[in-house]
């Protein structure tokens, strides 16, 4: 298993301020690794894609896009143009 950190950063918006940069970054090494890799363990597919979706609210269809990757992978399974075209518009 790698390290996780979670990065915060602070910032103004372009345009609503004259400043465009970053005005202070943490990094927070308090992060609690919550064993996703483990609860993914003996859940069916459909399970598995539901709980890739909860990891993160902000990244829910590219983490089910890539837990269904790594599935079809595993299992040798390809998938069509068409499905990889939709895919890329997500």
């Amino acid at each position: 298993m790698g390290t996780h950190v979670s990065i915060r950063a602070r910032s103004l918006l372009p345009g609503a301020f004259p400043v465009k940069s970053i005005l202070r970054a943490s990094i927070d090494l308090s992060w609690k690794h919550r064993n996703i890799e483990n609860a993914m363990i003996n859940k069916t597919v459909y399970k598995g894609v539901q709980l890739a979706e909860k990891v993160c609210s902000n990244f829910a269809v590219a983490h089910s896009v890539a837990y269904t990757r790594a599935i079809e992978h595993a299992l040798d399974i390809h998938i069509s143009l068409q499905t990889k075209n939709w895919r890329s518009i997500l």
